[in-house]
């Protein structure tokens, strides 16, 4: 997450946005009751995705007062006409991220401007706030100050970066300092935060089937006044393993048409048995029936009931089912091998 200093600006939730928030925050309330009734996965995802919609909104908005303090900077500022064709070419050529002194060897072969001069006139648009830069202690790519971007590289799933979203995981942590503030959505801004010692402190979560590795540079960095620190929260995939449904009529084998949801780290509904998901994430996982099944018959249960998946693991399930009447199907012929 992206943490910077500044006195406090009056960039706060208009009264649309605050409408929005509240209307989010009620459901909140209403889910969590519901889910005192109804617990389960479900009410957990729900409420998951309440706080992902709430995060989003507020940085949308956030995001629009740093856009307006921008415009308001440039508007103030008297740029030369180096700095306006750099500023041109940062904002239609630059694709790939650099870091200062990449950016300045880049804009000086593309520009044709002596790396000196490029330098000099960096150092005008960064003073201005237009661009937002690292340090040597604490390094991350140049971009411009309205830019999205600025806030990409603070989460890592081997080495590429990841952002929360509906399905691909949830995560917690806790920045502590001067002023301390938690969060669950990757990626994050922390502005106007006073300047000392702040710690970045990882609770839990992360991108579906991965571990958390640790957080660079270091967990604990110093914020100067005006300045700007970054966090990155890595993670790194575990071995993915195999979830398989069967069904049985009457203690045998059984293959045809049946509707089933497996719940686990992440969701997946199906229409046939057997059935063999790979690419499984290591968790806990059940197995719903939905409908459909042997004719004639009816539903007795799942076995098991819950199972963990390993990393790199095997688990099976089987729906079971019960012939009521008529004439009993003949037993499923092994496969061929």
């Amino acid at each position: 997450m992206n943490i910077s200093s500044g006195t406090r600006s009056d960039t706060y939730p208009t009264p649309e946005y605050r409408e929005i928030l509240e209307n989010i925050r009620t459901l909140k309330v209403e889910v969590a009751v519901f889910g005192q009734t109804n617990p389960g996965i479900q009410h957990n995802k729900l409420l998951k995705r309440c706080d992902a919609l709430e995060d989003s909104v507020r940085r949308h908005y956030r995001q629009l007062g740093h856009l307006e303090q921008a415009f308001i900077t440039a508007a103030s500022t008297k740029l030369t006409e180096k700095q306006r064709t750099i500023l041109h070419w940062l904002t239609h050529n630059y694709r790939e991220r650099a870091v200062y002194t990449v950016l300045i060897q880049r804009l000086s072969e593309d520009l044709g401007i002596p790396e000196s001069t490029v330098r000099w006139n960096l150092k005008g648009l960064r003073e201005a706030d237009l661009i937002n830069a690292g340090t040597k202690e604490n390094k991350y790519p140049v971009v411009l100050s309205s830019d999205e971007d600025l806030r990409r590289h603070i989460a890592m799933l081997d080495g590429k970066p990841w952002q929360t979203a509906i399905g691909s995981g949830a995560v917690s942590y806790t920045v502590v300092g001067p002023s301390t503030d938690s969060g669950s959505s990757i990626p994050e801004t922390f502005s106007n935060q006073p300047s000392g010692r702040y710690t970045c402190q990882y609770n839990s979560g992360g991108p579906i089937g991965a571990t958390f590795s640790g957080v660079t540079p270091t967990p604990t960095l110093d914020l100067a006044a005006g300045g700007q620190i970054v966090y990155t929260l890595n993670f790194h995939r575990e071995a993915k393993g195999t979830v398989v449904i069967n069904a049985t009529l009457n203690g045998q084998p059984w293959s045809g048409g049946v509707g089933y949801v497996v719940q686990g780290p992440y969701v997946e509904s199906g229409g046939t048995v057997p059935q063999s998901l790979s690419n499984a994430p290591a968790g806990n996982y059940t197995v719903t029936y939905r409908s459909g099944g042997p004719p004639q018959s009816t539903f007795e249960g799942v076995a098991p009931p819950a199972q963990a998946l390993q990393p790199g693991g095997h688990i099976e399930f089987t729906l079971m089912f019960k012939f009521q009447s008529g004439v009993l199907p003949p037993p499923e012929p092994p496969l061929l091998k």
